[in-house]
């Protein structure tokens, strides 16, 4: 066992931290510690910012990501919460009735701008390799 705080950058955000604390906390007892330290920062870097990686890489990354499916869950709430405050609380223009509405534009806009920079999840990286490989390209 070792001390998973060292590891965290005075640069992550709390949401990130948890997320990458959770991969440490679920895998600290099957992986070595500095390949578990450079898989939990490549975990990081595909699924918060969209980086991509090696096939193989991506694999064993999807593999993990299932693992710790409930700090995802909790993190891709976090996420839409912090959308909804963004979008709802900035814009008095939207009444109640339409926060759904302005909800649903938010998502929108981050999917968009997700598409147009080319960010991919983790999962959507491996299910693209997956069905590649399936389909012998």
């Amino acid at each position: 066992m070792f001390d998973i705080t060292v590891y965290r950058s005075k640069h992550d955000p709390e949401a990130h931290w948890e997320l990458k604390k959770a991969f440490f906390e679920r895998y600290m007892d099957e992986v070595p510690e500095i390949e578990l330290v450079c898989l939990a920062q490549t975990f990081i870097n595909a699924e918060i910012l969209g980086c991509t990686y090696p096939d193989e890489t991506v694999k064993k990354l999807a593999v993990m990501r299932e693992g710790i499916r409930d700090a995802i869950d909790k993190f891709e709430r976090l996420k839409d919460n912090r959308a909804q405050k963004i979008m709802i609380g900035s814009h008095s223009r939207y009444k109640k009735d339409d926060q759904a509405k302005a909800m649903q534009e938010a998502k929108q806009g981050y999917q968009t701008r997700s598409e147009a920079c080319g960010l991919q999840t983790v999962y959507e990286m491996a299910t693209k390799v997956t069905v590649a490989s399936d389909s012998g390209l």
